[in-house]
């Protein structure tokens, strides 16, 4: 189930978790390395041996001040000490700090002739009946000024085993029954928590965000240098912890050292975490091994050798590829080998058979990988190219496992499926199209054909009237322009599938043109009563066209508005610049019945509204229209509010002086 982190401060509660996590797994791995160290964990000495370090250790640390006070005891035992000498502060501080009340420690020393003796042990209290847990013994000597003597002094240190003062050896042995206790369990928690952070750390990924184009600073960065720098960054801090523990500091000043190692952890932590969000990103941008400084080098040593296809490793066929990749390998393999055996003779002693075999197995195990992946890759190959000679253009083959070249042929059969797809769909269009293209021709041609054979007929009866004939005479003429149109519409539609359509642009004053057009086809218009208004700029407006286009597309609108506008309606034609810096032509009237297509479907060829185009249109000139608009490098619009209808024309401005090239 994918966790989603939805707000920052869902992403900041979990770095700081992760963070905790890390934190709580350093602490309890100092603890299990200070436990280690003081043998917790080796059964072999027994669980009596980390009390036994441990309090020779505090002993050791107590032993100064152990010989002073016992120094200072025989001064007093012998010489007496008042407040007036050096050391009589000194004394009494130690004296109340080894009393049984403060201290677990019997300190008994003695000299070795035996006249000189003292200890901490009250006047009630014989060594013999008092248990003790630890013994140690240390050795100093004694001058006295009196006998210009110095005598050997042995001083025997006990810790009693009941423990009655509360001092550090007190507090020692709680710690050391504790740690026997959580010893193992630590282990495991520490497991738990490292487990757990490497969780948050993967639902960090799994949500760490990515803009396609906004790449932060660290994550362009190459992938392999960034890696470096992070490995160098944890082994200098790593190097920091090593360097301490040889200066003693963890002997010294442990507190420092947890700090100092919890501090330089926690920098090791957050490098980690900015290294694996950056992976992720990069991950997400689908550009690991090409944001690396290797890669980049390989595709200079490529784009260097691009003019020679035959040479080079990249450029080989895969067969060529393969026999230099394997045979790479064996020589590795043949010269670890020969390593391997050089070294052991050097040192004088025999082959070393189980080294042998584990390079043997790692070489067997890296070529037989690599075998299996090509194996894998082929098949893969295989079951694409079936399903492509069985017509099967379903889902693609899952590539991710694939690499180098056979990535790049599954690519290609990819590409073929496409393209054989899209050939199909322009087939099935292109069918469908001349089919509707023949029954519309068919139609729309036998209509006005009809018309003109049967009136000729009647008019060639001899039994018709003068009005009559003139009455024929208009049917006729009326069915042979619209045949005409027809068939002018037809070969233009034939000459912009095939390409043959010639483009002469130049510089067309639009004031000069609109007013020609509007005086040659005027006559449309008035037929149905329509009203004609233009809106137009004061100065002159220069597009760049192919004028004798321009008319033919003119004739189609004015046409069109002859045919489908409502009679006695007014038609406004309006020019004006755009804000992209190109000229507008918007033509408007009003259709005489509701329109009931969409401006997208009444563009498409042999089109026309069944509601509102009833009249003797055959659905080609909008097409036309748009075709030859976008020829000129213009473009072409409808659209439809109500009963209101508007055409759009877009074309470029251009100024009078400019030169425009033909096409």
């Amino acid at each position: 189930m994918k966790i989603k982190l939805k707000s920052l401060s869902d992403k900041v509660t979990a770095i700081a978790l992760y963070l905790l996590c890390m934190t709580l797994v350093i602490s309890m791995y100092l603890e299990i390395s200070y436990m280690a160290d003081y043998g917790f964990y080796d059964r072999a000495k027994g669980n009596s041996y980390p009390f036994m370090a441990l309090m020779s250790e505090k002993i050791e640390k107590e032993s100064e001040d152990i010989k002073e006070y016992v120094m200072l005891s025989l001064e007093q035992e012998y010489r007496g000490i008042n407040e007036e000498d050096t050391g009589y502060y000194t004394y009494t501080s130690l004296r109340d700090k080894y009393k049984k009340e403060s201290s677990n420690l019997i300190i008994v020393a003695q000299s070795g002739d035996g006249k000189l003796s003292i200890s901490n042990l009250e006047s009630d209290e014989k060594l013999s009946e008092i248990e003790t847990c630890f013994e140690s013994e240390k050795k100093t000597s004694y001058f006295d000024e009196v006998s210009n003597k110095t005598y050997p002094v042995a001083i025997k240190i006990y810790v009693r085993k009941n423990f009655t003062a509360d001092d550090i050896f007190s507090l020692t042995s709680s710690i050391i029954k504790i740690a026997q206790i959580i010893k193992y369990p630590t282990i495991i928690i520490m497991i738990v928590f490292v487990i757990l952070a490497m969780l948050i750390l993967a639902v960090l990924m799994v949500n760490i965000n990515y803009t396609p184009g906004k790449m932060r600073f660290i994550d362009r960065i190459p992938f392999d240098l960034f890696s470096v720098l992070t490995i160098v960054f944890i082994g200098f801090v790593i190097s920091m912890i090593v360097l301490m523990s040889a200066d003693k500091t963890r002997e010294n000043d442990i507190v420092l050292w947890n700090g100092a190692c919890a501090i330089l952890a926690f920098f090791v932590f957050c490098a980690i975490l900015v290294y694996f969000l950056s992976l992720a990103v990069r991950i997400k941008a689908g550009h690991i091994y090409k944001s690396t400084l290797v890669y980049k080098l390989i595709s200079r040593i490529r784009q260097g050798k691009s003019s020679d296809r035959e040479k080079g490793y990249f450029k080989m066929p895969f067969v060529g590829k393969l026999i230099i990749t394997v045979g790479f390998v064996l020589i590795l393999n043949l010269g670890l080998i020969m390593f391997n055996y050089l070294r052991f003779l050097s040192k004088g002693t025999e082959y070393n058979f189980s080294v042998f075999a584990l390079i043997q197995v790692a070489m067997a195990f890296a070529v037989g990988t690599l075998l299996f992946m090509i194996a894998i890759n082929f098949n893969r190959l295989r079951e694409s190219g079936k399903k492509l000679a069985n017509g099967d253009y379903g889902e693609n083959l899952d590539s991710r496992v694939m690499f180098g070249d056979f990535k790049a042929i599954n690519d290609s059969f990819i590409a073929l499926k496409e393209d054989m797809i899209k050939t199909l769909e322009e087939k099935n269009e292109t069918e469908k199209m001349r089919s509707e293209l023949i029954a519309n021709i068919s139609h729309d041609i036998k209509t006005p054909l009809t018309s003109i054979i049967n009136y000729t007929d009647i008019i060639g009866s001899g039994k018709c009237s003068e009005a009559e004939l003139n009455e024929y005479y208009e049917v006729i003429n009326k069915q042979s322009k619209r045949l005409t149109t027809l068939l002018q519409n037809l070969i233009d539609v034939s000459q912009i599938t095939s390409g043959s359509v010639k483009i002469k642009l130049d510089n067309l004053n639009l004031d000069v043109f609109v007013s020609q057009v509007l005086d040659e086809l005027s006559q449309k218009l008035a037929e149905k009563e329509l009203t004609f208004e233009k809106n137009l700029p004061d100065e002159d407006i220069f597009i760049i066209a192919d004028g004798q286009k321009l008319w033919r597309i003119f004739e189609n609108l004015i046409s069109n508005v002859g045919k489908y506008a409502m009679p006695g309606t007014r038609v406004y034609l309006t020019v004006e610049e755009t804000d992209d810096g190109r000229v507008m032509l918007e033509l408007k009237n009003i259709s005489e019945k509701k329109i009931e297509s969409s401006p997208e479907k009444l563009l498409e060829r042999f089109t026309r509204d069944d509601t509102a185009r009833q009249s003797d249109g055959n659905g080609l000139g909008l097409s036309i229209i748009k075709n030859l608009t976008e020829l000129q490098g213009g473009e072409f619009q409808i659209a439809i509010d109500g009963d209101l209808f508007k055409a759009m024309l877009f074309f470029d401005k251009a100024k009078d002086d400019e030169d425009i090239t033909e096409e």
